[in-house]
């Protein structure tokens, strides 16, 4: 979900199917510079999976919401309203938005 607007490898690892036999190896083989990148990466986009009452952003909706709003925009072309996009840059910060958002993502979220 949401590949539209997270750069998942930033954060995850995709696996295939048929490497699954070899999964142990595959993660042996991760750095631990680059796991730790991906961790603390995760760290911050888990808020944009999050449908609990804890995450909710200012205006009380999960933060979940605007993720899934920014890619509907993206795959309908429609443009986000204003407080979608200001809800995801207080919420996440710059940063994570230029860092961890698609490219589309961030046409979408900043002004």
């Amino acid at each position: 979900p949401l590949q539209h607007v997270l750069r998942y490898d930033l954060f995850a690892l995709r696996i295939q199917k048929e490497d699954l036999r070899n999964l142990k190896e595959t993660l042996e083989a991760v750095p631990e510079t680059i796991h730790g990148e991906m961790v603390g990466n995760l760290r911050h986009v888990y808020k944009a999976f999050c449908w609990s009452p804890g995450m909710k952003g200012v205006k009380g909706r999960a933060m979940a919401f605007y993720h899934v709003m920014t890619a509907v925009a993206i795959v309908t072309g429609l443009d986000l309203p204003l407080y979608v996009r200001e809800m995801i840059c207080t919420e996440h910060g710059e940063e994570f938005v230029l860092t961890l958002l698609t490219r589309e993502a961030q046409e979408k979220v900043l002004p």
